[in-house]
């Protein structure tokens, strides 16, 4: 197998994916960095992980300022893993615009402004290095309920396909991996969201919106129960770190292949199908 351009930066590594990815790379022997924003969460790391082949740092994804003084202060980097996320649920109607742009800063925005304080040290990694955006198979269809993250998801896709253009003359590739359900700590903490959000909306909200809600809820129970390993992504993470020429889209898990199915079906046909799963 080909080397891993190294060293990789992790975004959003103190759970889930992410710290699936670091800890997969950091066995590999590769050098890797990891972006938390905690003490606790970096120590957590350190603790499991030692500091052999790991570097940690701290920013929220969402200070533009922070996460390029970080980044810009490495020497060297081979990759960048953009994988920080999180959802923000409920009606569109009754969407705080507050709380759709930190849903599109964590998401999408944080991203763009990481990878562009990364791409100085990428071009001098040279040929070979590495763009990986996490994407999601709510980047293909949205779905009642969760339209804030699919703008944001979509936004991902969007941003993955222009770059890829943009940078291939330079020898750096850029791939999207579009995982499905995925046994993270997300679920847990977007069924909370939702059960907050629907308390605190207005009463003529809650009339209008409390069935689609709770409907919305046992979906996602029971995507829940279905989710696979973070370890089926970072299988395909490193397919793409390796590959010499890695494929744009990576579409991960049954039901996000299932996705990419509906996705190119006429608008008629996949609305009531999206109804009955999303």
């Amino acid at each position: 197998m080909p080397d891993i351009p190294s060293p990789v930066l992790v975004t959003g590594a103190s759970t889930g994916i992410g710290r699936a990815t670091v800890r997969a790379l950091v066995g590999r022997g590769v050098d890797t960095v990891a972006s938390v924003r905690s003490d606790a969460d970096a120590q957590g790391l350190l603790d499991e992980l030692g500091d052999q082949h790991l570097n940690v740092l701290q920013f929220d994804i969402t200070d533009s300022d922070a996460v390029t003084e970080r980044i810009s202060s490495l020497d060297a980097l081979g990759a960048i893993v953009n994988n920080a996320g999180t959802a923000v649920p409920g009606p569109l109607e009754y969407l705080d615009p507050a709380d759709l742009r930190w849903q599109l800063e964590v998401n999408t925005v944080g991203h763009v402004v990481a990878t562009q304080a990364a791409l100085p040290l990428l071009r001098e990694h040279g040929e070979g290095a590495r763009i990986v955006n996490i994407g999601s198979m709510a980047g293909r269809v949205s779905g009642r309920m969760v339209g804030a993250y699919s703008m944001s998801k979509f936004a991902m896709a969007a941003f993955s396909d222009a770059l890829a253009q943009e940078l291939e003359p330079f020898g750096i590739g850029v791939a999207l991996i579009e995982p499905g359900a995925i046994d993270t700590e997300i679920w847990e903490t977007s069924t909370a969201r939702s059960r907050d959000m629907l308390a605190a909306m207005p009463e003529e909200a809650r009339e209008r919106y409390a069935d689609m809600v709770e409907d919305t809820l046992k979906v996602g129970e029971r995507s829940a129960r279905l989710a696979i390993s973070p370890d089926r992504v970072v299988k395909v993470i490193i397919d793409v770190l390796t590959a010499r020429h890695p494929r744009p889209r990576n579409l991960v898990g049954i039901d996000a292949k299932a996705a990419g199915l509906v996705a190119r079906l006429p608008t008629e046909l996949r609305t009531p199908i999206l109804k009955q799963v999303l």
